[in-house]
């Protein structure tokens, strides 16, 4: 072996892959909470061990070198391989007490979650909760979040997945918009009635033309990715609005559109990765969890 790779220190690797990807020695001692000289002497040792230039100053920029470009790729093999060493260890973790971050969407989040980690925070005091609410998808595999609770099924082997439910989703309004619109006594009389139209689930739209409801983007003349929001717009008489049962009956002065079966069905999944089921503390909260869920409604 080149006595120099002996040298070689992860640590000066992450420190240059950061800067590549930021662009600068500020941006990546923001990123990795160092101070931007010890950022510049890591990346300096990297060279002199490697024998290399990474960087070249052009004024006040630093642009990478052709070596620099051939070096990331390997190093971004070394970060993967790193993040799942660490994934792996943690998922031997034998302690109950300690922290564990959870993702959720906005709906769970401020309808169902509040008396559920009550619930497990009485039972096991010393286990500590983040909360990320997120309509967006949180990679599990980076430990992003321990685990997820999701409204779609990741193709992922490396996730264990667990379906707890689906919600039912009816067309609500506000009685006043209602006759303002006409009478919305059938599928066909939807699309022209206005819907508000909820960025953070592109399969809406698609979902009510599997219906045989001809909706485009002119059946949603307002949009927006925050449910508080979507509510609101409901309730100001904007538009009808999916919505859970749960979710609408808790809102004064709407009403379902029209009885019948739910328009559609939204799955609650439950998801952490495969490595993490080692850990106690995961597996327990995992579990209570998929009980608590089942239990809830939407």
């Amino acid at each position: 072996m080149d006595r120099s790779l002996q040298s070689f220190d992860w640590n000066h690797a992450r420190a240059f892959l950061t800067t590549l990807d930021s662009g600068s020695l500020s941006a990546a001692a923001r990123i990795l909470g160092q101070s931007q000289p010890t950022i510049g002497r890591q990346i300096a040792e990297l060279e002199t061990v490697l024998r290399v230039a990474l960087f070249e100053k052009a004024g006040r920029r630093l642009l990478p070198t052709p070596a620099a470009h051939d070096l990331a790729d390997h190093v971004r093999t070394m970060a993967a391989a790193a993040e799942r060493a660490a994934l792996a260890a943690s998922g031997h973790a034998t302690e109950i007490d300690g922290p564990i971050t959870i993702t959720c969407s906005q709906a769970e989040a401020v309808y169902v979650m509040a008396p559920v980690i009550q619930r497990l925070r009485a039972l096991h005091p010393g286990i500590t909760v983040t909360l990320l609410v997120s309509n967006t998808p949180t990679d599990l595999a980076r430990r992003e979040a321990d685990i997820g609770i999701r409204s779609f099924v990741a193709d992922d082997p490396d996730l264990i997945i667990r379906k707890i439910r689906d919600d039912p989703i009816h067309l609500y309004a506000t009685a006043a918009y209602l006759e303002q619109v006409g009478p919305v006594t059938s599928l066909a009389d939807v699309a022209h009635a206005g819907l508000i139209g909820f960025s953070g689930q592109p399969g809406m739209a698609a979902g009510l033309r599997d219906l045989g409801i001809p909706v485009t983007q002119a059946s949603f003349p307002i949009q927006t990715s925050c449910l508080i929001t979507y509510i609101a717009l409901v309730r100001q008489g904007l538009g009808l609005g999916l919505l859970t049962p749960g979710v609408a009956e808790s809102q004064p002065g709407l009403v379902r559109v029209f009885d019948g079966p739910p328009l559609l069905q939204s799955p609650l999944w439950l998801a952490c990765h495969r490595d993490l089921k080692t850990s106690r503390r995961i597996r327990l909260v995992y579990d209570f969890l998929a009980d608590e869920l089942a239990r809830a409604t939407l």
